[in-house]
Order: structure tokens, then sequence, then C-alpha cells
């Protein structure tokens, strides 16, 4: 999906929306230099293909907030439901993971 994070920054940077991606080649364990990277941002977005509970998001969320991170942030992953068969294009943007799921998420997030 980072090839989707990519372009979703793309899409935002044109809007006026300037974000830093990072992406972690390596989950566990968690590369201090991304959360280090994360502690000053002031909403930090999370996309992830697995399940959201107990996954690497939720886990670098807790890391970064035991380093007392005081933005905002937001999580999108696979809820405990079942994955119906299809392209990954399909089943990506069923579940907001596409470009247009991440840009639509991180405009209305913005918004607020």
């Amino acid at each position: 999906i980072f090839s989707m994070a990519c372009l979703a920054a793309n899409k935002l940077e044109k809007e006026g929306i300037s974000l830093q991606i990072i992406k972690l080649n390596r989950i566990h364990p968690v590369d201090q230099q991304a959360i280090n990277a994360c502690l000053g941002a002031s909403h930090t977005f999370f996309f992830e293909e697995g399940i959201r509970q107990g996954g690497i998001g939720e886990h670098f969320f807790y890391q970064m907030y035991q380093q007392s991170y005081k933005g905002k942030t937001t999580l999108r992953a696979v809820e405990s439901r079942f994955v119906k068969q299809a392209t990954m294009r399909q089943s990506l943007a069923e579940l907001g993971l596409d470009s247009e799921g991440m840009k639509n998420l991180i405009q209305t997030e913005y918004a607020k």
C-alpha cells in the first residue's frame, strides 16, 4: 500500500496539504527513528493492511504515546471482519486503503 500512500500524498500536496510518509520496512522491533520522526507531528495517520486490534499500527501509536506524543492519531486497518475474495485493488478500495480512501480520510481529518 506504500504506492497508494505516495499517490495520495501527491494529490494532497496539490491541494495544499503537506505531509511526510514513513515506510516501515521492518515492523519488529519498531525502528526508534520512525517513532522519533512522528513525535513532532500534530496528526499521525497509520495505514495498515493487517488487522487493527493487536496490529503494528496500535503498537506504533502505543510507543509514541509512551514517549509523550501530544498529537492526534488515526489508524485505518482491517476491522474484525471477513475480507471477501476480490482483486487487490477492489479489496484496498473497499477497506479505504487505496489512494482515494487515504486522501479522503486525511482531507476529512485535516478539515476538522
